[in-house]
């Protein structure tokens, strides 16, 4: 699956905003109790004068489902 992700915070006091844009695309790597998942991403912070920063975020989910029925 996909999901887009726009994500907008913000602090009066000190004029401070951050803005992210991110696309999540996880997949099943074994028997649908391991998926794998890839983020890339784009942040503008105000601090960084509106430069964009570019990341990659990377992770694996783990579903323990019954296991605690046992």
């Amino acid at each position: 699956g996909a999901i887009l992700r726009l994500y907008v915070a913000g602090d009066r006091r000190n004029d401070s905003t951050t803005r992210e844009l991110s696309v999540l695309l996880k997949r099943s790597l074994h028997g649908g109790w391991l998926y794998g998942y890839a983020e890339p991403l784009v942040r503008w912070n105000h601090a960084s004068n509106g430069r964009p920063d570019l990341g990659l975020g990377l992770g694996v989910d783990v579903l323990f489902s019954g296991a605690a029925a046992r």
